[in-house]
């Protein structure tokens, strides 16, 4: 009941106006979908501090 009375609509309405929350529009143009991520620390450091 939940998931038709709360989830659909919110889908409905985020497919009215275009919004995409998972990015996964299709473009064929593209050689990869890899997103770069910016270095911030060494990688000493990035090896020593995991969490």
């Amino acid at each position: 009941m939940v998931y038709y009375f709360i989830v659909t609509p919110i889908g409905v309405v985020m497919r009215v106006f275009g919004k995409d929350i998972l990015d996964i529009k299709i473009d064929k143009t593209a050689e990869s979908y890899w997103l770069k991520k910016p270095a911030k620390l060494s990688d000493k450091e990035r090896l020593t501090k995991q969490f």
